[in-house]
């Protein structure tokens, strides 16, 4: 009788081991998935800080007066997203212009009522916001679609600056929200000849 007691004792105490491991296992499991999706999250943000960019591809100064200009009013600034890169939301990239006389950073994206060069131009104030006309697209192209730029979308973001003379070192730089930035200096010609001025490259 004694032996039949202790031996139930003992299966008692083996089904808890065997209850304890199994709970031990479900947790540890548990724990491995929680950090294999975080580490999949973790990945995709990093891939997506390294791989998402705009690239600027050109640009154009825009000046006072095409019969004897003296100073750039206006840069137009073409740039397309680099290969591979995820779409870029232009409400959360921000513009920087450096140059001896104007420095101006966190120039914001305003919509243009349309997708046009005037109303593109009517859209940008000096030191504070800068616009974007969706080249190739039609004037009546949707807001929802002037919000971000995506793969073979080329762009030409506008600035109004206060005026940059000849020969001044000039610095544009564009920032997503996620992604590497874009950073070009250039500097303007000696003179300027003519109603629009190539810049970079």
């Amino acid at each position: 009788m004694k032996r039949a007691i202790s031996g139930i004792g003992v299966l008692i105490i083996f089904i808890a081991m065997i209850l304890v491991a199994a709970v031990a296992a479900m947790v540890l499991l548990q724990t491995v998935g929680s950090l294999e999706g975080q580490a999949l999250q973790t990945g995709k943000e990093s891939t997506g800080e390294v791989s998402t960019k705009l690239r600027i591809t050109g640009i154009t100064g825009v000046t006072d007066n095409a019969d004897s200009p003296t100073e750039i009013d206006y840069l137009r600034i073409v740039a397309r997203l680099a290969p591979g890169s995820t779409e870029v939301n232009l409400n959360f990239t921000l513009m920087e212009f450096f140059t001896k006389d104007e420095q101006s950073s966190g120039l914001y994206y305003n919509m243009s009522t349309n997708n046009t060069v005037d109303s593109v131009k009517a859209s940008t104030v000096t030191g504070k916001t800068y616009s974007v006309l969706y080249l190739g697209q039609p004037a009546t192209l949707s807001n929802s679609s002037r919000v971000s730029v995506k793969q073979n979308d080329i762009v030409e973001f506008w600035y109004k600056t206060s005026g940059i003379a000849p020969s001044v070192d000039v610095t544009v730089t564009l920032t997503p929200n996620q992604g590497a930035l874009e950073a070009i200096p250039f500097r303007t010609p000696p003179s300027y000849l003519g109603k629009y001025v190539k810049l970079f490259p």
